[in-house]
């Protein structure tokens, strides 16, 4: 499932950075229209970033080879590679895809360590 990935100019209370685009959680939370605290939201660069990511103004903002994509499952694996762990946050995006998305996710890769955990 591809999400809808037009970055805001805020979210959750804070300007997302320049020439970034939202990832992992915060994007799910964002595109789903999720209410669910992101408290170290990721966002991911346009350009390179030395030593991959860095923090900036309460973000986690990632070098683009970093950028999982418009896929649902891409960002739910970046999340769990990448972020933070908040249980709230996947529990009520789980709850917005609904148990045949996150049952489909799991069935399309079965072999991947991020889908097992899921």
């Amino acid at each position: 499932m591809e999400l809808n990935l037009e970055t805001p100019l805020a979210f959750q209370d804070r300007q997302v950075p320049k020439e970034t685009r939202l990832g992992g959680w915060a994007a799910l939370v964002h595109s789903l229209g999720v209410a669910a605290p992101v408290q170290a939201a990721s966002a991911v660069a346009g350009g390179y970033i030395k030593g991959g990511q860095r923090k900036k103004d309460g973000w986690i903002v990632f070098d683009k080879r970093y950028w999982p994509d418009k896929d649902v499952a891409d960002h739910i694996s970046f999340s769990v590679r990448h972020e933070w762990f908040n249980p709230l946050v996947p529990k009520r995006v789980f709850d917005a895809l609904g148990l045949d998305k996150v049952s489909a996710i799991v069935r399309d890769a079965p072999t991947e360590t991020v889908a097992r955990h899921v």
